[in-house]
């Protein structure tokens, strides 16, 4: 392999984790915690890595790991609660890359409230009793991540939500840190609604504890 040859791979470690690895390798008895990030192509591509982690590797121990989602990120984890995880992955790839939503006539696209309820049903036709099956999975505890816009971001608009979207990305750039995060607070409350529903038992829907966050 040539010096200027692009890396497939980059791990980031502390000391002590570093330690670990060079002395054990990496050992699923190692794993606290999956984050899995939001972004559907990315989702969708990682769905075979997946299947290995959770039908192959993972099984090799048995601590507690917490699996921290959002959007894609947080179906792809659900599923990997399921009973049967490895036919959940195969059937979330299959439905991902299947989903259609019709054109109004005389619209270039449709509304972003059809695509919401077209894919809310999808939702509920994939997990439709399997909730409770995967809040309460003996080994995973799932964490389901979203954000709740405030201020201008409370609701959506054709100018609003164009206006207000640069107040969580352009401080980003900021060497000021500290002032970033705190725009950003002041943009978005972030929910945790999976462990909330976990507490209650009740649907994310009618949960208290999500209403009142």
């Amino acid at each position: 392999m040539s010096a200027s040859a692009p890396k497939a791979l980059a791990i980031y470690a502390g000391p002590v984790a570093r330690d670990l690895l060079q002395r054990e390798g990496l050992q699923a008895r190692h794993v606290a915690a999956i984050p899995a990030a939001a972004g559907g192509p990315k989702g969708l591509m990682l769905t075979r890595l997946d299947q290995f982690l959770f039908g192959e590797w993972l099984p090799q121990a048995d601590q507690a790991i917490d699996l921290i989602g959002a959007s894609i990120g947080a179906w792809r984890m659900a599923t990997a609660c399921m009973p049967d995880s490895m036919a959940g992955f195969q059937r979330l790839e299959s439905d991902y890359v299947r989903q259609r939503y019709d054109i109004p006539p005389g619209k270039r696209m449709p509304s972003s409230s059809s695509v919401s309820e077209a894919f809310a049903r999808s939702l509920h036709a994939f997990y439709d009793g399997h909730v409770d099956e995967v809040l309460a999975h003996p080994r995973y505890r799932l964490h389901i991540m979203t954000s709740h816009g405030l201020h201008m971001l409370n609701k959506q608009g054709s100018l609003r939500t164009p206006l207000g979207l640069p107040v969580l990305f352009l401080p980003m750039r900021s060497p000021e840190k500290h002032w970033a995060y705190a725009l950003s607070e002041w943009s978005l409350r972030r929910l945790n609604l999976a462990t909330c529903c976990l507490t209650c038992r009740l649907p994310t829907t009618t949960c208290q504890h999500a209403n009142t966050a």
